[in-house]
């Protein structure tokens, strides 16, 4: 079986993340410390267009524009 890393929910927000093409991405980790407070949503958005703008300058393709951004709860 292979290792799992021990990463706790406390250092990041969960969120699922769907885009204005129809695809979702589940699950989306954005650091803590990246937010300024529990509800600033803007700051979500910026971490994930951030996230984005990494993937598709790694993967050749245009970044897709977000459509909505959902808080998962925490267990």
């Amino acid at each position: 079986m292979g290792r799992h890393r021990n990463v706790t929910t406390a250092e990041f927000v969960i969120v699922n993340v769907v885009f204005k093409d129809g695809t979702r991405r589940s699950n989306c980790k954005v650091p803590r410390t990246a937010l300024r407070g529990y509800a600033d949503e803007e700051d979500i958005r910026r971490a994930i267009e951030e996230q984005e703008r990494n993937i598709s300058e790694m993967s050749g393709q245009a970044p897709r524009p977000i459509a909505s951004i959902v808080r998962v709860k925490e267990r």
